[in-house]
Protein backbone atom coordinates (compact mmCIF):
# COMPACT_ATOMS: atom_id res chain seq x y z
CA UNK A 1 0.00 0.00 0.00
CA UNK A 2 1.43 3.29 -1.01
CA UNK A 3 2.82 6.14 1.96
CA UNK A 4 -0.29 8.00 2.43
CA UNK A 5 -3.64 5.90 0.89
CA UNK A 6 -6.78 7.53 0.16
CA UNK A 7 -10.15 6.45 2.45
CA UNK A 8 -13.51 7.49 1.37
CA UNK A 9 -15.98 7.25 4.16
CA UNK A 10 -19.43 8.11 3.35
CA UNK A 11 -21.68 9.84 5.99
CA UNK A 12 -18.26 10.98 7.93
CA UNK A 13 -18.98 14.10 9.38
CA UNK A 14 -20.80 12.38 12.94
CA UNK A 15 -20.61 9.58 14.96
CA UNK A 16 -18.65 6.07 14.04
CA UNK A 17 -17.92 7.51 10.82
CA UNK A 18 -16.52 10.71 12.54
CA UNK A 19 -14.48 8.51 14.45
CA UNK A 20 -13.22 6.55 11.93
CA UNK A 21 -11.96 9.50 9.18
CA UNK A 22 -10.27 10.76 12.75
CA UNK A 23 -8.44 7.46 13.77
CA UNK A 24 -7.58 7.00 9.78
CA UNK A 25 -6.32 10.52 9.63
CA UNK A 26 -4.42 9.95 12.09
CA UNK A 27 -2.04 7.11 11.01
CA UNK A 28 -1.78 9.14 7.96
CA UNK A 29 -4.61 8.78 5.35
CA UNK A 30 -6.06 11.08 3.13
CA UNK A 31 -9.28 11.22 4.08
CA UNK A 32 -12.36 12.14 1.60
CA UNK A 33 -15.76 12.17 3.39
CA UNK A 34 -19.44 12.88 2.29
CA UNK A 35 -22.50 14.62 4.53
CA UNK A 36 -25.70 15.34 3.12
CA UNK A 37 -24.61 19.02 4.32
CA UNK A 38 -22.06 21.01 2.79
CA UNK A 39 -20.81 23.14 5.29
CA UNK A 40 -20.62 20.22 8.24
CA UNK A 41 -18.35 17.87 5.88
CA UNK A 42 -16.04 21.18 4.70
CA UNK A 43 -15.38 21.50 8.36
CA UNK A 44 -14.77 17.95 9.67
CA UNK A 45 -12.49 17.59 6.80
CA UNK A 46 -10.80 21.00 7.50
CA UNK A 47 -10.40 19.40 11.43
CA UNK A 48 -8.61 16.41 9.96
CA UNK A 49 -6.68 18.26 8.27
CA UNK A 50 -5.47 20.95 10.92
CA UNK A 51 -5.34 18.20 13.24
CA UNK A 52 -3.76 15.23 11.58
CA UNK A 53 -1.43 17.43 8.72
CA UNK A 54 -3.06 15.60 6.05
CA UNK A 55 -4.62 16.43 2.59
CA UNK A 56 -8.47 15.74 3.11
CA UNK A 57 -11.51 16.52 1.05
CA UNK A 58 -15.54 16.74 1.95
CA UNK A 59 -18.23 17.52 0.00
CA UNK A 60 -21.98 17.11 0.15
CA UNK A 61 -23.23 14.19 -1.40
CA UNK A 62 -26.47 11.86 -1.26
CA UNK A 63 -25.81 8.32 -1.58
CA UNK A 64 -29.37 7.50 -2.69
CA UNK A 65 -28.41 9.74 -5.56
CA UNK A 66 -26.35 7.68 -8.36
CA UNK A 67 -25.33 11.09 -9.90
CA UNK A 68 -24.59 12.85 -6.46
CA UNK A 69 -22.06 9.84 -5.46
CA UNK A 70 -20.24 10.07 -8.95
CA UNK A 71 -19.63 13.20 -8.90
CA UNK A 72 -18.29 13.12 -5.35
CA UNK A 73 -16.30 10.12 -6.61
CA UNK A 74 -14.80 12.20 -9.80
CA UNK A 75 -14.18 15.52 -7.06
CA UNK A 76 -11.84 12.61 -4.71
CA UNK A 77 -10.12 11.82 -7.90
CA UNK A 78 -8.94 14.80 -8.84
CA UNK A 79 -8.25 16.08 -5.67
CA UNK A 80 -6.26 12.82 -3.98
CA UNK A 81 -5.92 10.77 -6.78
CA UNK A 82 -6.88 6.91 -6.25
CA UNK A 83 -9.10 5.47 -3.45
CA UNK A 84 -7.50 3.04 -1.42
CA UNK A 85 -10.03 2.09 0.66
CA UNK A 86 -14.07 2.60 0.59
CA UNK A 87 -16.13 2.48 4.04
CA UNK A 88 -19.84 2.36 3.18
CA UNK A 89 -20.88 3.93 6.72
CA UNK A 90 -23.80 6.12 5.16
CA UNK A 91 -27.14 4.79 6.50
CA UNK A 92 -30.58 5.92 8.43
CA UNK A 93 -32.71 4.18 10.88
CA UNK A 94 -35.80 4.55 8.67
CA UNK A 95 -39.15 3.84 10.29
CA UNK A 96 -39.75 3.04 14.02
CA UNK A 97 -43.11 0.57 15.00
CA UNK A 98 -45.22 -2.15 13.43
CA UNK A 99 -45.67 -2.68 9.73
CA UNK A 100 -48.85 -1.63 9.33
CA UNK A 101 -48.03 1.95 11.46
CA UNK A 102 -45.17 3.41 9.43
CA UNK A 103 -45.19 5.18 6.55
CA UNK A 104 -44.32 2.99 3.75
CA UNK A 105 -42.41 6.55 1.79
CA UNK A 106 -40.07 6.74 4.88
CA UNK A 107 -39.63 2.61 4.54
CA UNK A 108 -38.47 3.18 0.79
CA UNK A 109 -35.79 5.88 1.63
CA UNK A 110 -34.49 4.17 4.21
CA UNK A 111 -33.24 1.22 1.47
CA UNK A 112 -32.47 3.83 -1.04
CA UNK A 113 -29.88 5.04 1.58
CA UNK A 114 -28.63 1.80 3.39
CA UNK A 115 -28.63 -0.71 0.20
CA UNK A 116 -28.47 1.81 -2.74
CA UNK A 117 -26.25 4.07 -1.21
CA UNK A 118 -23.38 1.23 -0.78
CA UNK A 119 -24.12 0.01 -4.25
CA UNK A 120 -23.71 4.17 -6.00
CA UNK A 121 -20.52 3.86 -4.01
CA UNK A 122 -18.56 0.95 -5.08
CA UNK A 123 -20.11 1.45 -8.36
CA UNK A 124 -18.93 5.24 -8.43
CA UNK A 125 -15.41 4.74 -7.22
CA UNK A 126 -15.07 1.29 -8.55
CA UNK A 127 -12.43 2.27 -11.85
CA UNK A 128 -10.24 4.24 -9.13
CA UNK A 129 -10.43 0.95 -6.36
CA UNK A 130 -9.67 -1.47 -8.97
CA UNK A 131 -6.24 0.89 -10.41
CA UNK A 132 -4.47 0.65 -6.98
CA UNK A 133 -4.28 -3.42 -7.53
CA UNK A 134 -4.69 -3.81 -3.61
CA UNK A 135 -8.10 -1.96 -2.41
CA UNK A 136 -10.57 -2.80 0.21
CA UNK A 137 -14.09 -2.09 0.63
CA UNK A 138 -15.98 -2.39 3.61
CA UNK A 139 -19.64 -2.15 4.19
CA UNK A 140 -20.97 -1.37 7.77
CA UNK A 141 -23.66 -4.05 8.75
CA UNK A 142 -25.23 -4.06 11.86
CA UNK A 143 -28.76 -4.51 13.48
CA UNK A 144 -28.35 -7.09 15.37
CA UNK A 145 -28.26 -8.92 11.99
CA UNK A 146 -26.95 -12.62 12.31
CA UNK A 147 -27.52 -12.42 16.32
CA UNK A 148 -29.92 -13.87 18.36
CA UNK A 149 -32.07 -10.39 19.59
CA UNK A 150 -32.18 -8.13 15.79
CA UNK A 151 -33.50 -5.12 16.57
CA UNK A 152 -37.30 -5.41 16.84
CA UNK A 153 -39.40 -2.53 15.31
CA UNK A 154 -37.04 -1.34 12.99
CA UNK A 155 -38.14 -2.63 10.21
CA UNK A 156 -36.44 -1.18 7.22
CA UNK A 157 -32.98 -0.66 8.96
CA UNK A 158 -32.73 -4.58 9.74
CA UNK A 159 -33.24 -6.05 6.21
CA UNK A 160 -31.22 -3.59 4.99
CA UNK A 161 -28.65 -4.61 6.46
CA UNK A 162 -29.20 -7.95 5.69
CA UNK A 163 -29.42 -7.00 1.92
CA UNK A 164 -26.04 -5.42 1.95
CA UNK A 165 -24.10 -8.45 3.32
CA UNK A 166 -25.46 -10.19 0.44
CA UNK A 167 -24.03 -7.71 -1.89
CA UNK A 168 -20.78 -8.41 -0.06
CA UNK A 169 -20.58 -11.92 -0.46
CA UNK A 170 -22.11 -11.92 -4.01
CA UNK A 171 -19.32 -9.18 -4.76
CA UNK A 172 -16.69 -10.89 -3.40
CA UNK A 173 -15.43 -12.98 -6.63
CA UNK A 174 -15.77 -9.58 -8.62
CA UNK A 175 -13.75 -8.01 -5.89
CA UNK A 176 -11.30 -10.57 -5.66
CA UNK A 177 -10.48 -10.87 -9.20
CA UNK A 178 -10.01 -7.12 -9.48
CA UNK A 179 -6.90 -7.53 -6.84
CA UNK A 180 -8.86 -6.37 -3.68
CA UNK A 181 -11.02 -7.79 -0.55
CA UNK A 182 -14.74 -6.69 0.52
CA UNK A 183 -16.44 -7.32 4.07
CA UNK A 184 -18.92 -6.28 6.20
CA UNK A 185 -19.00 -5.52 9.41
CA UNK A 186 -21.31 -5.00 12.29
CA UNK A 187 -19.59 -2.35 14.77
CA UNK A 188 -22.03 -3.62 17.42
CA UNK A 189 -24.35 -1.36 19.89
CA UNK A 190 -21.45 1.90 19.68
CA UNK A 191 -23.38 5.04 21.64
CA UNK A 192 -24.00 7.31 18.67
CA UNK A 193 -26.74 9.91 18.13
CA UNK A 194 -28.01 7.40 15.28
CA UNK A 195 -30.63 6.06 17.15
CA UNK A 196 -31.80 9.09 19.38
CA UNK A 197 -34.85 9.38 17.19
CA UNK A 198 -36.03 6.14 19.39
CA UNK A 199 -36.53 7.69 22.02
CA UNK A 200 -38.71 10.63 21.23
CA UNK A 201 -41.25 7.22 20.46
CA UNK A 202 -43.52 6.01 22.60
CA UNK A 203 -42.57 2.45 23.81
CA UNK A 204 -45.37 0.38 22.72
CA UNK A 205 -44.84 1.60 19.17
CA UNK A 206 -40.87 1.33 19.19
CA UNK A 207 -40.83 -1.82 21.42
CA UNK A 208 -39.19 -2.80 24.62
CA UNK A 209 -35.66 -4.12 23.14
CA UNK A 210 -35.62 -1.19 20.71
CA UNK A 211 -36.07 1.35 23.41
CA UNK A 212 -33.56 -0.51 25.70
CA UNK A 213 -30.72 -0.50 23.30
CA UNK A 214 -31.55 3.25 22.77
CA UNK A 215 -31.47 4.24 26.31
CA UNK A 216 -27.94 1.57 26.58
CA UNK A 217 -26.49 4.25 23.59
CA UNK A 218 -27.77 7.49 25.24
CA UNK A 219 -26.04 6.42 28.85
CA UNK A 220 -22.51 5.69 27.26
CA UNK A 221 -18.93 6.92 25.80
CA UNK A 222 -18.02 6.42 22.39
CA UNK A 223 -14.57 6.19 23.28
CA UNK A 224 -14.08 3.31 25.14
CA UNK A 225 -16.70 1.23 22.86
CA UNK A 226 -15.37 2.00 19.32
CA UNK A 227 -11.90 0.67 19.91
CA UNK A 228 -12.41 -3.37 19.04
CA UNK A 229 -13.94 -1.40 15.88
CA UNK A 230 -11.47 1.32 14.90
CA UNK A 231 -8.77 -2.09 15.38
CA UNK A 232 -11.49 -4.19 13.27
CA UNK A 233 -10.90 -1.79 10.37
CA UNK A 234 -6.97 -0.90 10.91
CA UNK A 235 -6.68 -4.56 10.40
CA UNK A 236 -9.18 -4.90 7.05
CA UNK A 237 -7.51 -1.83 5.67
CA UNK A 238 -4.11 -4.10 5.01
CA UNK A 239 -2.57 -6.49 3.31
CA UNK A 240 -2.56 -9.01 6.27
CA UNK A 241 -6.37 -9.42 5.81
CA UNK A 242 -6.32 -10.37 2.10
CA UNK A 243 -7.47 -13.84 3.06
CA UNK A 244 -10.50 -12.66 4.41
CA UNK A 245 -13.07 -11.78 1.47
CA UNK A 246 -16.91 -11.82 1.27
CA UNK A 247 -17.43 -12.09 5.05
CA UNK A 248 -19.57 -10.57 8.09
CA UNK A 249 -17.76 -9.75 10.78
CA UNK A 250 -18.44 -8.83 14.08
CA UNK A 251 -16.52 -6.30 15.55
CA UNK A 252 -17.43 -7.19 19.30
CA UNK A 253 -16.81 -10.63 18.51
CA UNK A 254 -14.06 -11.21 15.98
CA UNK A 255 -10.98 -9.64 17.18
CA UNK A 256 -7.75 -9.48 15.11
CA UNK A 257 -5.99 -11.83 17.01
CA UNK A 258 -8.73 -14.12 16.24
CA UNK A 259 -8.54 -13.02 12.38
CA UNK A 260 -4.80 -13.21 12.06
CA UNK A 261 -4.50 -16.50 13.54
CA UNK A 262 -6.74 -18.16 10.91
CA UNK A 263 -4.21 -16.60 8.17
CA UNK A 264 -2.44 -19.49 7.26
CA UNK A 265 -6.14 -21.42 6.94
CA UNK A 266 -8.25 -20.88 3.84
CA UNK A 267 -11.38 -18.58 4.97
CA UNK A 268 -14.12 -20.77 2.63
CA UNK A 269 -17.61 -22.69 2.97
CA UNK A 270 -19.86 -20.63 5.86
CA UNK A 271 -17.82 -19.64 8.14
CA UNK A 272 -18.28 -15.54 8.99
CA UNK A 273 -21.12 -15.99 6.74
CA UNK A 274 -25.37 -15.58 7.78
CA UNK A 275 -26.42 -19.55 7.15
CA UNK A 276 -29.87 -21.16 7.59
CA UNK A 277 -29.98 -23.53 10.10
CA UNK A 278 -32.25 -26.87 9.54
CA UNK A 279 -29.92 -29.64 10.70
CA UNK A 280 -29.48 -31.21 7.43
CA UNK A 281 -28.05 -28.52 5.12
CA UNK A 282 -26.47 -26.57 7.96
CA UNK A 283 -26.66 -27.73 11.92
CA UNK A 284 -25.73 -26.28 15.43
CA UNK A 285 -23.14 -27.55 17.14
CA UNK A 286 -22.23 -27.45 20.80
CA UNK A 287 -18.74 -27.26 22.78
Amino acid sequence: MKKHPVVVISGGTRGIGYETGRALAGDGWRVALCARDQESASNVAGEFAERYSTDTYGAAADVSNQNSVQLFADQVGERLGAVDLLICNAAVLGPIGKLVDVQIGEFSAAFATNVMGVVHSIHAFWSQLISTRDFRIIVLAGGGLGGPNPLGRALAYVPSKAAITSIVELLSDEVGQAGGTINAVAPGNIPTSFMDSVLDVDQEIAGEHLVSQARERANSSIDASIQDFLNLVRYLSTPMSSHINGRILSAKWDHVERLSSLRKLTISGDLFRLRRIDESLFSETSE
